[in-house]
């Protein structure tokens, strides 16, 4: 697993595809940040976390598009199958790989927002809230692109269908809201669909972290959705090395 994830590691350090994502994370980034002290708070505003969390949106099925696209397309897949390494320490090397990428960004934003705070109070319950939310939402992303990735050998289809996914589950926010306006007027009783929508929403379990509010189930929640998909790339990988 550590080779994997070694090798990974590397080629997005040494690859112009891993130097714009970073460069791109950086820059919005640090403008986000002297917009939040040209306003006067301390604290990143919960609608600068949400745009930070669409940038992460467009951004991780660029990133994990190739994970197993382009494995797959210099036929290097089958030396992965054939040798002696476990399908899942192969999975998770690759997996640790892109959070450990992020986590590099997370880390810069620590370093932002202690700088800030020499100018401005900072709520700092409410800014690690926010990070540890924007945190679990970017590793199941990363799980999502895995998924769709091992499917793929087209990195463009990969990159595309994850977002797609990925978009799904964040605007289920916006259909639940629709729902429950039809369901009180039409179907009163059917109160129960517009709950469950909300409880598979990305945004919506990223809200009480945007609070400063702390929900184990919104922590097992993410948890389980990268756990679903990382199970699930192991599967498919599993299924193609006897195919």
């Amino acid at each position: 697993m550590k080779a994997v994830m070694k090798r990974e590691l590397k080629s997005y350090f040494t690859t112009s595809l891993g130097y714009s994502i970073y460069a791109i994370l950086t820059f919005l980034g640090g403008i986000l940040y002297i917009f939040t002290f040209l306003i006067g708070r301390g604290t990143l505003a919960n609608t600068v976390f949400l745009f930070m969390l669409g940038i992460i949106l467009l951004i991780t099925p660029i990133l994990t598009m190739r994970l197993f696209s382009e494995e797959r397309r210099q036929k290097t897949d089958q030396l992965l199958f054939t040798s002696s390494v476990k399908l899942s320490s192969i999975v998770l090397g690759k997996f640790f790989a892109a959070v450990i990428f992020f986590v590099t960004f997370f880390v810069l934003m620590i370093v932002y927002q202690v700088v800030l705070s020499f100018f401005a109070k900072t709520d700092w319950i409410i800014f690690f809230s926010s990070l540890l939310g924007m945190f679990l939402y970017t590793v199941a992303l990363i799980t999502i692109g895995m998924f769709i990735s091992s499917l793929t050998e087209s990195q463009i289809v990969s990159a595309l269908v994850s977002f797609l996914i990925s978009f799904f589950f964040i605007i289920l926010w916006i259909a639940q809201s629709l729902v429950e306006d039809v369901l009180t007027v039409f179907f009163p009783t059917m109160g129960w669909l517009s709950t469950s929508i909300g409880w598979i929403s990305f945004s919506a379990r990223n809200q009480a972290f945007l609070q400063g509010i702390f929900n184990y189930s919104d922590v097992i929640y993410f948890i389980s959705i990268t756990g679903l998909f990382l199970f699930l790339t192991v599967r498919v990988l599993d299924k193609k090395r006897w195919a």
